[in-house]
């Protein structure tokens, strides 16, 4: 198997994800239709504080575990893990500031792409759709980073628990259970994600259109099959949102034209999410027929 073949996002297996996801989610998926009315009034006075400094106020309030925000740099084709756990980190973040959650901490990136994908009989599979990282994670959960115990992020430990999470998954379950997340469909229109940034929430979404980041902008750069995430807030000058990438190049401002042709380049899988909120579940997770097993 060529577990070392970087697809990155599986644009591919969107439709097929989704119609799983649909199926054993429901109650935890919310659409779109279902929060325009509040984002719309939320988006009335716009999340205009940065990612530093909302990071930074926390933290000396004592309502973050990390003082800076690290966007790190994925080590294997695991941009779905890297989309899905930036735009819930900084979602928790920006609601975190708001006063809606009540603290802040990092997301472990092999739960959601190691473990979702062994786990749902995908684990033979290069890349991730980002229907399976949302079914995964709305389902069951992510895992706090910071547990004492948990072994660092490595391209290395994301392969390893593709070919054989059992051990992991039954060690570290009754920690991530108790974080679940409310994820939105959401339309691929430029102004519904505009809005939904304004709110300070993020969206992690699939593109064939390679974007690049330098000196803080965000710029067309080819194409690619990637998963990343953006929102939080609006540069409310040019319209442009902020971006995240795990590429090593931090965030940036995307302007509305380059918005609009990563849009395009998803628009055919619809795959795009935003990270709603957080709930506490009050029951184990049942995995039996979960996902597609071939």
């Amino acid at each position: 198997m060529l577990y070392d073949h970087f697809t990155g996002w599986n644009p591919e297996q969107e439709e097929r994800d989704f119609e799983i996801f649909s199926d054993k989610c429901r109650g935890s998926v919310l659409s779109w239709s279902d929060v325009e009315a509040q984002v719309v009034a939320e988006a009335a006075s716009p999340m205009t504080v940065s990612i530093r400094q909302a990071v930074e106020t926390l933290y000396a309030e004592g309502r973050s575990s990390y003082m800076e925000y690290v966007y790190g740099n994925q080590e294997t084709n695991d941009c779905g893990s890297w989309g899905t756990g930036n735009a819930t980190d900084l979602t928790q973040v920006y609601q975190t500031y708001r006063g809606v959650e009540s603290k802040v901490y990092r997301t472990f990136k092999p739960w959601i792409y190691g473990v979702g994908k062994c786990l749902v009989g995908d684990h033979y599979d290069n890349g991730m759709s980002i229907s399976l990282a949302m079914q995964h994670i709305a389902t069951h959960g992510v895992l706090p980073a910071d547990l004492p115990g948990l072994p660092k992020y490595s391209g290395s430990l994301q392969k390893q628990l593709l070919r054989n999470c059992t051990d992991f998954y039954n060690t570290w379950k009754d920690h991530a259970v108790a974080h679940d997340v409310v994820v939105v469909k959401l339309p691929m229109n430029f102004e519904a994600w505009q809005l939904w940034a304004k709110t300070g929430r993020w969206i992690v979404y699939g593109t064939t259109q390679k974007t690049l980041i330098k000196n803080g902008v965000v710029y067309e750069a080819g194409r690619t099959s990637h998963c990343e995430a953006c929102g939080g807030n609006v540069e409310l000058a040019t319209g442009s949102i902020t971006k995240v990438s795990s590429w090593g190049d931090g965030s940036g401002w995307m302007s509305p034209s380059v918005t609009k042709k990563v849009i395009a380049g998803g628009t055919r899988y619809g795959s795009a999410f935003g990270i709603w909120g957080f709930t506490r579940r009050e029951c184990a997770p049942d995995y039996s027929g979960l996902g597609r097993t071939s």
